[in-house]
């Protein structure tokens, strides 16, 4: 990524230009299977953690938004709509 900051600085930065980082950022990030995937209640439940637990977890992360901001370029959580979506990787963090 440094390098293609380097040359788009040494170029005009286009609106092109950043989304063409942006997918490479994208495509950096594991990828996970559906069975690595939860919302907050199917987390709860398999992981036998209280839902108001993981609840509390995700919205105490998002009074420090360095850790916050680091799950979500991970892609360890995301928001998708008014559901999150966790994954196994975020979960095995609180085990």
């Amino acid at each position: 990524m440094k390098t293609a900051l380097i040359v788009m600085s040494a170029q005009r930065i286009t609106k092109e230009g950043i989304t063409q980082i942006k997918e490479m950022e994208i495509n950096k990030m594991k990828k996970y299977s559906i069975d690595e995937i939860f919302t907050m209640s199917e987390a709860a439940e398999r992981y036998g953690i209280n839902i108001d637990t993981i609840k509390s977890r995700v919205r105490t992360s998002s009074a420090r938004p360095e850790r916050f901001d680091s799950w979500l370029e991970l892609g360890i959580i995301r928001k998708s709509g008014k559901t999150w979506l966790l994954t196994d990787d975020f979960m095995k963090q609180f085990e």
